[in-house]
């Protein structure tokens, strides 16, 4: 169990960020925000962040609206449009 969310970030992305690996963001939009760990790699699309759900009021529940899906009823939290700053920027 990791001690926050962690949030993966492409390379190009985390570059275009100045973000590492290790490195703390807040993750936000319009609707709420949270703070969590980068991991920067290749598993995700350039332009696309991924996290896991499941962190209660510290995760992305935070930045999705308190509604169910126009399709099935269900969560809405696969697709969000959020920004990233860095917490502790590198020196």
């Amino acid at each position: 169990n990791a001690p926050t969310p962690v949030l993966i970030v492409h390379p190009d992305d985390a570059d275009d960020r100045g973000l590492h690996t290790g490195d703390t963001v807040t993750v936000a939009n319009q609707r709420g925000s949270f703070t969590a760990s980068v991991e920067v790699s290749d598993r995700t699309r350039p332009g696309v962040v991924s996290t896991t759900k499941g962190w209660w009021n510290r995760g992305l529940n935070n930045t999705v609206a308190e509604r169910d899906s126009d399709m099935a009823a269900g969560a809405v939290f696969h697709d969000n449009l959020v920004t990233l700053a860095a917490l502790r920027p590198r020196r």
